[in-house]
Order: structure tokens, then sequence, then C-alpha cells
């Protein structure tokens, strides 16, 4: 049986009087919408610390108050806020145990929540006591030994802490722990080490980035599966998210054909959430990326060739006076494409540019990759297949290289960058470094909900 855990990720409240409860708004629209469209698609809700801005037993009150109407269970860690009255007193008043244990078996997986701050001496003094240290340990051994995949409930990275981030890092590694869950930056993030997982989500107050749009995560691990993806809580339903196989982001294990398929058929397993009873969504392949092609793309499309452009978030883009190409848009995506001797630079291959051509430049991700145009397989994609498992399938043959693959429902999309490759030509990786450091961040993501930019407070961010 595949082992498959879902769940909803709000980022750190930061709840006090003092913004007028701004997140306590926040939190009361994501319980509702959790209970309008996800219930029990998502196994639990997660909160990652700073809680309460200030600590205080008024903050957990209407903290606890606001989760009183969800139907699905939560579960809850400290940050280094929640510490701030100098001890975790008010926390664990306020929070029943059953809401904050240190390891739960959840759909399968051995979730181990960890207390990274009463170790420390208040703010960002990140550490780990021998308590919580012996217990990953422990932790980690019992899930090999019972078969449940490890995941990590944590305020920070590992690289975040004072003391012994390398350690426990290497430990995740050594014990094939999945997914490591975080907060504390306040900005979307996703880390691959080459081993592990990491993802943070923006906070859900005190938010810098995206013009301080609000939303939380959906995080999944499908069969040893990681996915990730941020949704603003102005966005359509349904909730559209394929969790296997791998983006080729998130690729740890380059030899599992899980992660990184054999070229030929692959099944393609999605989540959607919040849809109609009648809605069926569609699986559509784009073009692969072939040995020596690049990531980035621009395209020039003559009249009418591009019959999904309108599909493909794409951007319209003017010729300047001193030669690039130019393009914006009211999110943090600009683009440039100079366009000398007729030829588009970045494309994946250079096109000849007419005077009638029209050109348009596809959101990428900072040089990592790109969102193109789904190209369907016949005119309208083919019709996913619902299991007794809640999730859609659809098979497609995949080539070599990385393919595009789109799943669609209503207004709503998901696109996966997949790395296919046949087992005598493996992807190759060096030995880890780093471990659960954020040099390993992916990037900008715009798909994943992404930016980038680092606008937190303990990086490129403001002061609040």
């Amino acid at each position: 049986m595949v082992a498959a855990i879902g769940w909803v990720h709000v980022g750190d409240l930061h709840l006090e009087d003092a913004d007028g409860w701004e997140s306590l708004g926040r939190l009361r629209a994501i319980v509702d919408q959790v209970e309008r469209h996800i219930g029990s698609a998502a196994d639990f809700l997660f909160l990652p610390g700073d809680n309460a801005n200030h600590g205080t037993p008024d903050q957990y009150a209407a903290l606890t108050a606001a989760l009183g109407d969800l139907s699905i269970p939560w579960r809850i860690i400290p940050g280094d806020h929640d510490l701030e009255p100098g001890d975790l007193t008010n926390y664990e008043a306020a929070i029943p145990p059953a809401n904050r244990p240190e390891t739960e078996v959840i759909a399968g997986h051995r979730c181990i929540f960890l207390d990274i701050v009463s170790g420390g001496a208040g703010g960002p003094d990140f550490r780990l006591t021998m308590h919580h240290r012996n217990r990953i340990a422990e932790e980690l051994a019992r899930a090999a030994a019972e078969g449940q995949p490890p995941l990590v409930f944590m305020h920070a990275f590992p690289g975040d802490l004072a003391a012994d981030g390398e350690a426990v890092a290497r430990a995740f590694a050594d014990g094939g722990v999945a997914f490591v869950d975080t907060g504390h930056t306040h900005y979307n993030d996703v880390l691959n080490d080459g081993r592990v997982i990491y993802a943070a989500t923006r906070s859900t107050g005190q938010i810098e980035e995206d013009g301080g749009r609000p939303g939380f995560s959906f995080v999944a691990v499908h069969d040893g599966v990681p996915s990730w993806r941020f949704r603003r809580l102005d966005a359509p339903w349904p909730h559209v998210q394929i969790v296997s196989p791998c983006d080729r982001r998130l690729v740890t294990r380059p030899a599992d054909p899980r992660q990184v398929p054999r070229p030929g058929p692959v099944t393609i397993v999605a989540r959607v959430i919040g849809a109609g009873s009648d809605a069926v969504p569609r699986l559509h392949v784009g073009e692969a990326m072939t040995d020596g092609m690049g990531p980035g793309r621009a395209t020039a499309d003559r009249a009418g060739r591009d019959r999904h452009a309108a599909q493909a978030d794409a951007l319209a883009i003017t010729p300047g006076a001193d030669g690039p190409w130019r393009g914006m848009a009211d999110d943090p995506r600009s683009l440039t494409a100079p366009v000398p001797g007729g030829l588009l630079q970045g494309s994946a291959r250079p096109h000849p540019a007419d005077a009638g051509d029209t050109v348009t430049a596809h959101a990428t991700d900072g040089g990592r990759g790109s969102v193109p145009p789904a190209t369907p397989i016949g005119e309208d994609g083919i019709p996913m297949t619902p299991g007794a498992d809640g999730l859609w399938r659809g098979e497609v043959a995949l080539p070599p290289g990385v393919s595009f693959v789109t799943v669609t429902c209503g207004a709503s999309r998901d696109v996966l960058e997949v790395l296919t490759r046949p087992v005598d030509q493996i992807p190759k990786r060096g030995p880890p470094v780093a471990l659960g450091q954020d040099c390993h961040t992916v990037g900008a993501w715009p798909q994943a909900g992404i930016i980038g930019a680092g606008l937190g407070p303990n990086r490129n961010g403001r002061k609040w």
C-alpha cells in the first residue's frame, strides 16, 4: 500500500492586538477555506511557531478560539516569540497536550515535532536540548524499524541552529527524512541539500513579500515523493497539486524511479481539492528539453500557432530603442529578452524572428526553469481517472530529458518539470555539503509560489 500524507501549513501568526489582530482575521479565513474546500483531504493543520507575538495568555486564547471550528486535527510547535515571556508556561497552559505532541504516527508517517527554542536563551538562539537530540535518534530508528517514513517539524532550518546544526541535518539525511517543514523566514522557500527537502511557508502576520498577500501552503508526501505548493487566500478553487512523480527541483534520490522515472509510460498522480463532483482534471504534456538545451525559454509564435497561450501565464513583451525586449507584470516578475541579429536569446532553440511575429515571454524562475504553455495530447488533454484513495491518475509517455507536465481543472492548474532518465544514465550527485543550510534554496519558483527575494526580517526584509 502506498503511504500518502497531506497537510495544511499556516505560517507564523504573530498574533497581537497592536495590529488590530490582523493575522487573527487571516487565520479565521484559512480555517473557513479548510472547512469549505479541503476537509478530510488534509490529515491535519500545522502551526510552525511564533504563534503569539509576545507569548501572552490573551494571544493564545484568540488562537485556540479561532481553531475551535476546525474539524481536522491541528498540531503546533513553539517559536522564539512564544518564548518571549522567558519560558513556555503560557504556551503550555493554553495548548492541550494532544495538539503539541513530540511524536505522532499520522497516515503511516512518523511525525517528529521539535522544540528548538526552550533550550536557548531567547530570540533566535535556537538550540536542541540533549533530550531532543536523543529523541531524534530514537524516533528515526523506530521509523526505520516500523517502516514509517519520517517527517520533521521545527521552527527553523538546521542551519539556523546556534549549535549542532550540521549534526542535526546529517541525522535527518542518514535517517531518511522525506521532508522537514519549518517557519521563521516570513517568506516562502524550499531547500534541497541533496538528501532532504526543507520548506518554509510565508508568515500569516508581518508579511512583506508579494505585496503582503496572505495564504497557506499544502504539503504532500506520496510514496516518498514530496510536493509543496503555496496558495493565496484569493486563489480560485479547486486546488490542483501533482504529487507524483517528483519535480526535478525536489529530487533527492536520483536512482529511485519514483523521483526520476524511466523514459516511457509514466503515471501522473494529482490531488484535486475543492472541485465539484462533476469535475474531471485533464493531463497535458509540454515539450521536453532534450540534452544540450538550456532551461530558459522565450518563443516567437506566428499568429494562431500557439492555441494555448491564454493558459501559459504569458506576458507580451515589446522592443525598446536600445535593443532588448521587455515586459512587466503586476507581480515580482519582469522579463527581458534581447533579440540581436533576429534571434531570440534564452530560447531552448533560437527561432528566426520575422517582422510579422509576435513575441511572448513566459514566466521564469531565475534561470532554473520555466512555466511554458501546456501542449495537450489531443485537443483538450487526457482525462484523468479517480482512485479509491481520492487521488487522480493518468498515464503519459515521456522521453528522456525534462518534460513539462500540466494538470488542469477548471481555472486551476499545476505544472511539474519531470526529469526522466534510463537506468544506465542515472543523474549524478556529488557528496553532500552544508546540509540543512539555506544556500541550497531552489530559488524563485513561481508555479509553487516562491518569489526568491528573501523578504523576511531575518534576511532581506524590513523590521517589524
